[in-house]
């Protein structure tokens, strides 16, 4: 052996050490000390196997009881876990109308709960989000919106009261969101149907609508009923009655529709109150607010309404079946919006007396640019006479630096503007104007609806009506008919057969400005658009 030999060491077989070598381990480190030495292993004698058989019972009596001590760990692990949890117990406890509520929901996918004040409906609504959100099966967590006309008005309504339900459920908090988390990855968030964008897109597995008297039809039909269908999700709507609107356009659809639910209970049925206290809540407050609030009528009164009295006079009989007539053109009466709603009435006149109008469509859409109203008029078989605008169509329009009156009529419409009046005028114009028309129920619904919501305002203190109507979701299907009653004064007449109108509307004109007293008789010749005699064409 050289050296060089001496200097180069002979690899030596490593192996991990660990506390308890596995058997494997074990014969791989013999094997290595049989390889060092050359030995090979001699029979063993008759003792030495003897104490090999001991020590292999031994290790296999270890065996069974390191896996008995296991088990018997696990099970301790298990008992104490169970013993560890804690029962917990949600602070709502429903009445007997909101538990017979809870059941129907489980059997129907979607329900208009129409009860009451005071009857519990955010409380029931609030909890079912909860129950629905902290059981949802879904692997990736289900989303449960809540969603009131505005989200501040929806954080004022609910989000106290979801914050008390779930304080003792493992849960996390965003409040600047306004969302609320649970360990499955469920979340409840509140919403506003002021901002339909932000519902579209996120397929929740269920959606409470509250005070759906107030939201705008889109809400529903655009935004959320197709977010619904990716997770075949459900929708309930509770609210208080306000008129015909689509609060009342969903009742009736759930009344024969077997897949939802229609719930309706006065304060009559649910026996929340005393017959001494109803009777006092009834002489508390006007009849129509009464009815409307506590015996839950869509057909009562709103208080403080422009329009809503004169349309639903039955003996006027404004509203019916008012077809198309191909003979007569068509007139179109605008109120242009921007980030809000454009509202469209198109008008004929009566071919058997001009002085009468017959009010055939309504259209009315939101955040759209004004070539895609220019688009659906031109797309509609009616013969136009010309288009009534608001005083503001002049305005440069930001989407093309242009007028968009200049826009209008670059796609050949012929465009008349209204004067710019005030508004209690131009509410007294269309009041009066109102007497002379026939609106066709079908395809001016939502019109009419708008127009029966159309209210002034109410002071808080004292319950006095102002001179300024509410700006809502209401006011641009009015402003329209506002535009069409000033651009069409200096062509409106009245005739004796018509005079009723003019007496029952004197109240909204100034006395002053039309030489007329409450006593005088009706005059053929009495514009009550252009008092003075005077006529303007635009």
């Amino acid at each position: 052996m050289t050296s060089s030999d001496k200097d180069i060491k002979k690899p030596r077989l490593k192996i991990p050490r660990t506390k308890k070598k596995t058997l494997e381990q074990k014969k791989l480190l013999k094997d290595s000390k049989e390889a060092k030495t050359g030995k090979k292993g001699r029979p063993l004698g008759a003792k030495s196997i003897e104490k090999v058989d001991l020590l292999t019972l031994k290790q296999s009596l270890l065996l069974d009881n390191v896996e008995e001590l296991v088990e018997n760990k696990q099970r301790e692990e298990m008992l104490a876990s169970t013993e560890g949890v804690k029962e917990i117990v949600i602070p709502y406890t429903p009445s007997i109308h909101q538990q017979e509520v809870h059941q129907l929901l489980d059997s129907h996918r979607f329900a208009v709960v129409v009860v009451h004040r005071g009857w519990g409906k955010t409380w029931l609504a609030a909890n079912e989000l909860v129950r629905r959100a902290w059981s949802c099966p879904s692997k990736q967590g289900g989303k449960f919106i809540y969603v009131a006309p505005e989200k501040l008005q929806a954080k004022k309504i609910v989000w106290r009261e979801l914050k008390f339900f779930v304080k003792d459920l493992p849960h996390h908090l965003n409040e600047a969101e306004l969302v609320i988390t649970f360990p499955n990855n469920s979340s409840i968030e509140l919403a506003g149907a002021d901002n339909p964008d932000r519902l579209r897109g996120q397929h929740p597995h269920y959606v409470v609508l509250d005070e759906v008297a107030q939201m705008p039809r889109d809400t529903w039909y655009e935004a959320v009923f197709p977010s619904l269908r990716a997770n075949k999700g459900g929708a309930l709507f509770i609210g208080t009655p306000k008129g015909d609107n689509l609060f009342k356009e969903l009742y009736d659809h759930a009344t024969h529709t077997k897949s939802w639910l229609a719930y309706r209970k006065t304060i009559f049925d649910t026996n929340v109150a005393t017959d001494e206290e109803i009777e006092e809540l009834r002489h508390t407050m006007p009849l129509p607010k009464f009815e409307q609030e506590y015996l839950c009528s869509f057909d009562a009164a709103i208080q403080g309404t422009y329009f809503g009295p004169i349309i639903d006079d039955a003996n006027r009989n404004l509203v019916g079946t008012v077809p198309y007539d191909p003979v007569q053109p068509v007139i179109t009466a605008w109120d242009l919006g921007t980030t809000d709603s454009t509202a469209i009435w198109f008008v004929q006149r009566d071919k058997t007396d001009q002085r009468l109008l017959r009010i055939i469509d309504f259209y009315e859409n939101s955040e759209k640019d004004i070539f895609h109203y220019i688009q659906y008029v031109k797309a509609k078989p009616y013969i136009y006479d010309h288009h009534i605008m608001p005083h503001d169509v002049t305005q440069v329009s930001w989407e093309t630096g242009r007028t968009r009156l200049d826009l209008l009529r670059q796609h050949g419409m012929t465009i008349r503007i209204a004067k710019k009046i005030g508004i209690q005028e131009g509410i007294s114009m269309a009041q009066t104007l109102l007497y002379t028309c026939r609106f066709d129920e079908t395809k001016c619904r939502e019109g009419l609806s708008h127009l029966r919501q159309y209210r002034a305002k109410q002071d808080r203190k004292t319950g006095e009506y102002l001179d300024e109507p509410v700006h809502d979701q209401h006011s641009h299907a009015a402003d329209a008919f506002r535009t069409l009653a000033s651009g069409l004064k200096d062509a409106i007449t009245t005739d004796k057969s018509r005079m009723a109108y003019a007496e029952a509307s004197y109240n909204y004109f100034n006395p002053a400005l039309s030489g007329r007293s409450s006593s005088d008789e009706a005059d053929y010749d009495y514009d009550p658009f252009n008092p003075t005699g005077g006529a303007h064409r635009f």
